[in-house]
């Protein structure tokens, strides 16, 4: 199991949030999860929708941390599951879970008010350049005299 670094251990100990925490369970009081299968059960942890450790930078990690729509109350053989769920390397799990990354890239990066598909045009360097440069160097081998260095077979091309 990956362990949790510093930067995590520093933030989840901080007064913002053990108050962030209350805020959430106070604003939240009934597991999420078991609400939306008719159970009313009350939450006791909060996690976090997009693990904090994902992230890259102090700033970004920040981010994941104090973000209250990142945010999910739970109870706790919940908050159990949706951590052993995270881990999982089902080929179903891993589509879910790459899916809700799009979502969440394309909510952040992509703004798009109307919520349709933006499509980004093709960059140049994704295409193949070699036809063009064939094209454009085509003259070349012909007014050199096929260059001192070139083998017979390079020639014949």
């Amino acid at each position: 199991m990956k362990r949790k670094d510093s930067r995590y251990y520093r933030m989840i100990q901080s007064r913002r949030w053990r108050l962030l925490r209350l805020t959430q369970l106070t604003d939240y009081p009934l597991c999420e999860l078991c609400l939306q299968q008719g159970l009313y059960v009350s939450a006791t942890e909060v996690h976090h929708r997009t693990p904090c450790e994902t992230a890259v930078t102090d700033a970004e990690m920040e981010r994941l941390m104090f973000e209250p729509s990142n945010l999910q109350s739970l109870c706790h053989s919940c908050h159990q599951e949706e951590h052993r769920r995270l881990r999982s390397r089902s080929r179903a799990e891993i589509q879910r879970r790459n899916a809700a990354r799009t979502q969440r890239f394309a909510e952040r990066f992509l703004d798009n008010k109307e919520g349709g598909v933006i499509l980004m045009p093709t960059p140049p360097y994704a295409t193949n350049p070699l036809p063009q440069i064939r094209d454009k160097f085509s003259g070349f081998e012909k007014s050199v005299g096929g260059g001192a260095n070139m083998t017979d077979n390079e020639k014949a091309d």
